[in-house]
């Protein structure tokens, strides 16, 4: 009780003077902090009480933790022959430099704050958008597998304008177009195939649905044989695709069909 009665007077000169720093530093600053309600997520800007009441709380943590870095108790501050006008030109300051520390520390802890927040929403978008993605060429390839080229088309091209580059999307959107019955179609889809290669100059399976279409468009046996030798270069499994598809059947017993095939 008798240690109280001598620190009170310090703690109180502080906290005035701790006040009256956060007071000067916040006009000066033109800054003022909030106080948020625990568990309600509610926000009071205090304004200038805000400046004063962080002052006066940096004021007298500083002269706390001072003393006990010293080694000398805050109770026992009033033993010593400090004087009032001291004291308080002291409390002033501390709460100045307080008020300072505080807000380099929330600045600092804000702006890190909005880089982890601005992260995860880009990490978030990109989720969104793998999955968009995904769902578009899960549904494009079953209603392909149904016969139903006309709704996979434009499944893939919702793919496309998610992810311009997917090179499932280009080449599934080719295959089906050839599928429409439209003018020219082996013709447009051949176009796209081409286009695809041109973005994806190793894609196996581009060269042979290439392969496929220009025969079936007729085009000349050394084009088609010329794709299909690409395709099974860069993917040696078109070699077990080019003897069961259908496509391809009457080119089954070539000699340069089954070069290809066993190289």
């Amino acid at each position: 009780m008798e240690k109280w009665e001598q620190a009170w007077p310090i703690i109180l000169t502080l906290l005035i003077a701790g006040g009256c720093g956060g007071l000067i530093v916040g006009i000066r600053e033109k800054s003022s902090y909030p106080l948020t309600v625990p568990f309600w997520g509610r926000e009071y800007n205090l304004g200038i009480l805000g400046d004063i009441a962080t002052g006066m709380a940096t004021a007298v943590a500083i002269v706390c933790v001072g003393g006990a870095l010293m080694g000398q108790p805050f109770e026992d501050v009033s033993h010593q022959s400090v004087g009032f006008v001291r004291l308080s030109a002291f409390g002033i300051l501390a709460g100045v430099a307080g008020f300072k520390l505080l807000s380099d520390l929330s600045g600092k802890f804000a702006n890190q704050l909005s880089a982890q927040e601005d992260k995860i929403e880009e990490i978030d978008e990109k989720v969104d958008k793998i999955q968009a993605l995904n769902e578009a060429l899960r549904e494009a390839g079953l209603l392909r597998a149904q016969g139903k080229h006309m709704e996979a088309a434009l499944y893939y091209e919702r793919a496309l304008h998610i992810d311009q580059n997917n090179e499932e999307a280009q080449i599934g959107f080719a295959v089906a177009r050839s599928f429409i019955d439209e003018p020219n179609h082996y013709s447009l889809a051949i176009d796209l195939l081409q286009q695809v290669i041109q973005r994806h100059p190793t894609s196996g399976r581009a060269y042979y649905n290439l392969a496929c279409l220009e025969y079936l468009a007729k085009k000349d046996k050394a084009v088609v044989l010329r794709d299909l030798g690409n395709a099974v270069k860069h993917a040696p499994r078109y070699r077990v695709f080019a003897l069961h598809d259908q496509d391809l059947a009457p080119l089954k017993n070539d000699p340069e069909f089954k070069a290809i095939i066993v190289s």
